[in-house]
């Protein structure tokens, strides 16, 4: 199983340069007949002398509110994001921001009842830079001082050391996340915005970095989601400026770029699974049409879609092998400008020879999103402000007793979790964005753990690790900075970086070789030896 996007960061990959949904929040993608909504300032290109950012925004044909469980149709709340996390929700035009130095990509999202209606193009602004020490050995207030091309720099935590090794990324370039090769190195993918062309990147353990580009297409909205597959390859999405769609990428462990598009023009590759079989599957969205599909790339590079009919104005989602031998996934319906569901909320079944079942009895009314398999033989998925299981046979169950209630205010913003894993205590765990970090068993029982977080903080992705423990990252909320975490099967968090620059970590963590853990850090690959 492969690091995946969190759902509404991913969705924002999908949607513009990050996303770490990835995929965080519920969000089907905007359909074209949404309302719209813009960034009117700061302008693309702006650099910003304070750290104090003001963000004005105009949106078409919605009132907005201070949002929550009370909003309705024809109501929303706009959610500003930097560099792909959520820095804060309101029910105005304007927003003002304390970032800290560096680039961000900005984004808006109108926001009704859980769900995006409309979405912003990106906004690339830079804050004035300015160089930062390296923290003191506690590992309380570790700062990222990797602030240029080609160094490094390392940091001693409280339990271990983190690395973070620069690139010299092209324009608009910002990487998004990190795989494990077979070959025994870290692969990442760099998205680009707009024509600008991003990169697959390789590091070596050692921190030894090589970017390869010839091959790839301009990139609207990636390279972004990679994982290894068959033939020892790494293969990855992203969507081409000059074609207007998606496409699924090989790349050698040489560096060979092979891409492959067939079928896929106009709409967006989501996420992708390796198959029982050694095929890719991957989720795809047409948003002009709003049409789903999910697909299917043999290693030969041939393409065939399924589902279109029955996915029709619904978007799936995440997608996993399960462990009857089939791909499952999550679905999520679209909406109209006035808050219609138009499609279907459900959990997918797809057969390896491309048959296509829906399950939507006890499914939520805000959509499915991540979903994982589970020790138990089920599989697990988050759903709203709830956990959901699914037998093989289709038989759905959701949990919420013990997850925190939703908020009815910005500054008591509306919670849910996020991402899901397996752990290696038979349990499953989970990130709630503002409800802190989650264990359910199998049988269903909800603990919630939040001793040890940093005030503010936003839990989001989260991965078993070294040791039998989970990693986790937070995210910035308002003017908390990111960081890394740990919590034991028993729940015992500890932050090992509880001070990265704000924004910075635009994806998940991975497990490397040796017991490290690795993640993106916007123009750096960090590693950490615990």
């Amino acid at each position: 199983m492969r690091v995946r996007t969190t759902l509404l960061l991913r969705t924002l990959l999908i949607t513009g340069l990050l996303v770490m949904s990835a995929s965080c929040g519920a969000n089907p993608g905007a359909l074209s007949n949404a309302p719209s909504v813009r960034i009117t300032s700061p302008v693309s290109g702006a650099k910003i002398a304070t750290r104090t950012v003001t963000v004005h925004v105009s949106i078409s044909r919605f009132t907005l509110v201070p949002g929550g469980s009370d909003q309705k149709a024809g109501t929303g709340q706009v959610w500003v994001y930097a560099n792909g996390r959520v820095e804060t929700r309101l029910g105005s035009t304007t927003a003002t921001l304390i970032l800290a130095p560096g680039t961000y990509t900005l984004k808006a999202v109108l926001v009704t009842n859980g769900k995006a209606v409309a979405t912003s193009t990106p906004v690339v602004a830079s804050v004035a830079v300015t160089s930062a020490p390296n923290g003191p050995p506690t590992g309380t207030a570790s700062t990222n001082s990797c602030t240029t091309g080609g160094t490094s720099s390392t940091q001693r935590l409280s339990s271990g050391t983190m690395t973070l090794f620069c690139i010299e990324l092209p324009t608009n370039v910002l990487v998004q996340r990190v795989v494990a090769g077979p070959d025994g190195n870290i692969w990442f993918t760099a998205g680009g915005m707009g024509a600008s062309t991003g990169a697959i990147g390789r590091i070596t353990p050692s921190g030894v970095i090589t970017l390869f580009t010839e091959g790839l297409p301009p990139a609207r909205f990636g390279p972004s989601d990679i994982v290894a597959g068959p033939g020892g390859n790494l293969w990855f999405d992203s969507t081409a400026v000059d074609s207007g769609g998606g496409s699924i990428g090989r790349i050698s462990p040489p560096g060979k770029i092979t891409i492959f598009d067939t079928g896929l023009s106009g709409g967006g590759v989501y996420d992708i699974a390796v198959g029982p079989e050694g095929d890719l599957w991957f989720t795809y969205s047409n948003a002009n049409s709003g049409t789903g599909a999910i697909g299917r790339l043999t290693p030969s590079g041939a393409i065939t879609m399924f589902g279109r009919g029955s996915l029709a104005n619904s978007t799936p989602r995440d997608i996993v092998t399960g462990p009857d031998g089939n791909l499952w996934f999550t679905l999520s319906s679209g909406y109209s400008d006035t808050g219609t569901a138009l499609g279907t909320n459900a959990i997918g079944r797809i057969s390896p020879t491309g048959a296509v079942t829906l399950f939507t009895r006890g499914i939520g009314t805000s959509g499915p999103t991540e979903i994982v398999p589970g020790p138990d033989g089920n599989l697990w998925f988050t759903d709203g402000n709830a956990i959901g299981r699914i037998t093989p046979a289709g038989v759905i169950t959701l949990f919420n007793k013990g997850l925190p209630q939703a908020g009815s205010t910005p500054e008591s913003p509306p919670k849910s979790p996020v991402r899901i894993v397996a752990g290696a205590d038979g349990n499953l765990w989970f990130t709630d964005s503002f409800g802190g970090i989650g264990r359910i068993t199998p049988s269903g029982t909800i603990t919630m753990f939040t001793k040890g977080l940093p005030p503010l903080s936003s839990p989001y992705c989260i991965v078993a690790g070294p040791g039998g423990n989970l990693w986790f990252t937070t995210g910035l909320d308002r003017n908390t900075a990111g960081g890394i975490g740990r919590i034991t099967p028993s729940g015992t968090i500890s932050m090992l970086s509880e001070s990265l620059s704000p924004g910075a970590i635009l994806g998940c963590p991975i497990a490397g070789p040796a017991g490290t853990l690795w993640f993106p850090d916007g123009s750096s690959i960090g590693r950490i030896v615990p």
